[in-house]
Order: structure tokens, then C-alpha cells, then sequence
């Protein structure tokens, strides 16, 4: 599934967003520590998340009618800038895209059972892309792709139908719903707790817009 009619601000920028690689020190990690160093809290999730929807709905008051944004209205989450973009011009609609630019600390094995961290030459954007019916405020298309999860979204705009598809998932109305995704524990534990936790955040997000009836209303 694609969305039409969106055009990512990350597409343009991201490749501006590098590091040189880098090793963080000689100190060495066990497997265990490296986990315990990328969990993610329940209330920074719940935090950022609040955060991000408040934002979004100061953008949308802000812009009012018909008017889109020029340039990415840029927040922080968890440390990490999250650039906002949206768009009301299209009748009924609002294209609404988020870009986080998060921590790309990673991890190699110099030997067996022990790692050491670096920083990865390139910064991986985590992007969320959504357009959104005005009149409820539900997502009729959307396109999440973070660290830990992709899924694409349609929901068919007179008859309601929802289809969504994506790493670990489809969507099977009234029985596993987006919000039912489960993150697999080994992939989390390589990436950096702020990188977890926008991955948490954006995937929180998408699955509510994504219901019947959201709680979130952003428009």
C-alpha cells in the first residue's frame, strides 16, 4: 500500500542528518546490560506521546483553514527533535507528516558474548505519515516506519472497511487490531532507549488513529 498525494519533508533532509563513524569508548557490555539500557519507561511513552498529540493541535489551530505548513515545526521528545510538517489544503483532509531523528547508537561484537557501542555513520529518520478525514478525525491513509515496526493503513471512506499490513502484523478487524502489535524483544535491545521510546510513541499514535473510534481527535 502507498499513499498518495504526501510528500515526505524527510525525503529531502535526511541525507544532511550524518555522523562520522564513531566508537563510544573501549567499555565493553554483556548482553544483559545492553538490554537493560534500551527499555523504555510506560510513562516516558505516555509522556512523549501527549506531548506530540498537543503539539500536532497547536500546528492545526495555529494554521487554521485552507493553509499548510512552509517549513517543519520542530518539537522535543525524549531528546529528540521531532520535525512536524501538515498540510489543509486538500479539501476535507489533512496530510499530516512526522520525522524524529533519534539516537542511531548501536552495538558490534569484538568478542564472543561482549560489545562495545558506536554511533552509526548515519542518523535513521523514524517517520510517521497520515492523512486525516476532518470531520472525525480519523486516519483514512497512513504510513508508519520507525525502528521497530512498518505498517501502511487504508480505511475505505464510505463503507469504513480498515485494512492495514506490516512487519509482524495484519490487520483482522474486532480481533487484532494495530494497537495489538507486538515489538520483538530482540530487535528493541539494539537500538538506544530514546530511539525505543519514538518507535513506542509514533506506533501508540498510529494504532489509535487507526480505530474505529480514536481517542486522539488532531484535527
Amino acid at each position: 500500500m502507498n499513499i498518495s498525494g504526501i510528500t515526505p519533508y524527510y525525503n529531502s533532509v535526511s541525507n544532511n542528518r550524518r555522523r562520522n563513524l564513531n566508537f563510544c569508548g573501549n567499555k565493553l557490555y554483556t548482553l544483559k546490560q545492553i538490554e537493560e539500557l534500551s527499555k523504555t519507561s510506560e510513562a516516558d511513552v505516555a509522556d512523549g506521546l501527549m506531548k506530540l498529540v498537543s503539539k500536532i493541535r497547536f500546528i492545526n489551530k495555529i494554521l487554521g483553514q485552507d493553509s499548510k505548513t512552509l517549513k517543519p515545526v520542530t518539537t522535543k521528545i525524549a531528546e529528540t527533535p521531532v520535525d512536524i510538517m501538515m498540510d489543509k489544503t486538500g479539501k476535507g483532509k489533512t496530510k499530516i507528516n512526522i520525522v524524529a531523528y533519534s539516537d542511531a547508537s548501536t552495538y558490534v561484537s569484538p568478542k564472543a558474548g561482549m560489545y562495545e557501542r558506536v554511533n552509526e555513520e548515519y542518523i535513521w529518520p523514524q517517520t510517521m505519515d497520515i492523512i486525516l478525514d476532518n470531520k472525525d478525525g480519523r486516519m483514512i491513509n497512513g504510513e508508519l516506519d520507525t525502528k521497530l515496526n512498518s505498517l501502511s493503513f487504508v480505511r475505505n471512506s464510505k463503507t469504513g472497511r480498515r485494512t492495514a499490513e506490516g512487519r509482524y502484523f495484519f490487520l483482522v478487524p474486532n480481533v487484532y487490531e494495530c494497537k495489538d502489535i507486538k515489538n520483538r524483544r530482540d530487535n528493541m535491545i539494539w537500538y538506544s532507549k530514546t530511539s525505543n521510546t519514538i518507535s513506542l510513541i509514533f506506533q501508540k499514535l498510529f494504532a489509535d488513529l487507526s480505530l474505529v473510534k480514536p481517542k486522539n481527535k488532531l484535527v
